[in-house]
């Protein structure tokens, strides 16, 4: 963008226009999903605010800190911009191999914070599974409970493990086989295990759908964070900068070999 300037001369008003210094604009731009409110959102909800979970708060703690280090690559990327000494293949080098070391930095505190996620989610399923046939007697009856089912019609079949009426030997028959033995549809049998799951384990269920959103949340933050990098190691002029100082150094030993 130009302005006149107005400036008087020996009398004479002359007209020069005057180009305004340009904002410099980084190369790296933070993306909107790194976030760190796509996971804390997910806390428990207490009186008066969030409560407490040590599992999302250290996903939530951990994007955090991975979206402060971005905001530093992006002042860095500002700043490289602006310097008039380097040529825009060694800027983009220069803010390749920041990212990288980054991204290097914050891999393993990501890789911890979404395991201890992942095995609390096992622990929480495994406790909410139906029950196991203890022995032969009970594996025969459930077998004869799908049976039973099978032979209804889809009414009463409805009727029978409806969320109120299922108990404990129905729905460990209907988990104990595939679907179609019980003469439901996989989607129809995953619905009445999880009825009876919130039925009988409101507490677990609860923060299972928690962590599970709050882990898809992490998964979508940190992977913008990953392509955000990404694109700057990809980026043709880091590339060409990169292969240029391979030849300067092959030329370098190249040379110093003759001497010797």
């Amino acid at each position: 963008m130009t302005k006149n300037i107005r400036i008087i001369h020996s009398g004479a008003d002359l007209h020069h226009p005057v180009k305004e210094a340009a904002v410099p604009q980084p190369r790296l731009a933070i993306p909107l999903s790194l976030d760190p409110r796509a996971v804390s959102k997910h806390l428990p909800k207490v009186r008066g605010g969030q409560g407490k979970d040590e599992v999302i708060e250290r996903l939530a703690e951990t994007i955090t800190n991975t979206h402060a280090k971005a905001h530093v690559l992006q002042t860095f990327s500002a700043k490289l911009e602006a310097d008039q000494t380097l040529t825009q293949a060694q800027k983009a080098l220069q803010i390749k191999r920041s990212a990288l070391k980054v991204a290097d930095s914050l891999s393993t505190k990501l890789d911890g914070a979404r395991h201890q996620a992942r095995v609390s989610i096992s622990e929480i399923e495994g406790q909410i599974q139906p029950p196991r046939p203890r022995d032969a007697a009970e594996a025969q009856m459930h077998s004869e409970l799908r049976q039973r089912l099978s032979m209804m019609s889809a009414e009463d079949r409805l009727k029978v493990t409806a969320e109120k009426l299922i108990d404990n030997d129905t729905v460990a028959a209907l988990a104990g086989a595939p679907a179609w033995v019980s003469g439901l549809s996989q989607a129809e049998r995953d619905a009445r295990i999880a009825s009876w799951q919130r039925k009988n384990f409101p507490e677990q269920t609860e923060r299972l759908s928690r962590l599970k959103s709050a882990v898809e949340g992490f998964d979508r933050a940190a992977g913008s964070f990953f392509g955000m990098v990404d694109a700057v190691a990809k980026d043709p002029a880091a590339i060409l900068a990169e292969a240029q100082e391979l030849e300067t150094e092959a030329a370098r030993q190249k040379l110093e070999s003759n001497d010797d």
